[in-house]
This record gives C-alpha cells, structure tokens and sequence, in this order.
C-alpha cells in the first residue's frame, strides 16, 4: 500500500501566488478611485434633478472638490467634467 500524503499544515502552506493577490488589491483599488472620481458627474446630474440630495452629493464628493479646489488646474478639468453632464 503507497503511503498517502500528508496535507501541508497552516503555518506550512504557503501562498503560491503572494504577488498575484497583491496586484489585484491594488488594482482593485486604483478602479475604485477612478469610478468614485469619474461618478462625480452622473452623481451631480441627479443632484441637479433632485433624485439625490445636495446634502448626500456634499458628503460623498466634498472631499474631493475640496483636493481638486487646492490645484487650479484639477478643478478647471473638473468643472469642465461636470459641466458635460448638464450642470
């Protein structure tokens, strides 16, 4: 009879892909970063149309008027954006 193998223990087992799983996250998070950015006009669309509150629209998109407000030329590009949208 052929011995079976043993399975590995958790401290023995080791990740075959570390760096694998490590570029998803980071991927996973650029993407996250460019939709919440890319929304900001759809979300202020339904603002403007009263689907959603101005006071909703503020807290979500707040932060980033305010980072794009520090650089002249990030907050043209993003009145600019908006403006597509119908604002």
């Amino acid at each position: 009879m052929k011995p079976q193998p043993q399975k590995p223990t958790e401290e023995e087992w080791e990740d075959p892909y570390p760096k694998k799983k490590r570029t998803n996250w980071i991927a996973g998070i650029f993407i996250a970063l460019l939709v919440y950015v890319f929304s900001i006009g759809p979300a202020t669309l339904l603002a403007s149309k009263g689907i959603i509150s101005m006071n909703v629209w503020e807290t979500v998109y707040g932060p980033l008027i305010a980072l794009a407000a520090q650089f002249p030329t990030v907050d043209g590009l993003f009145n600019w954006y908006i403006g597509l949208w119908g604002k």
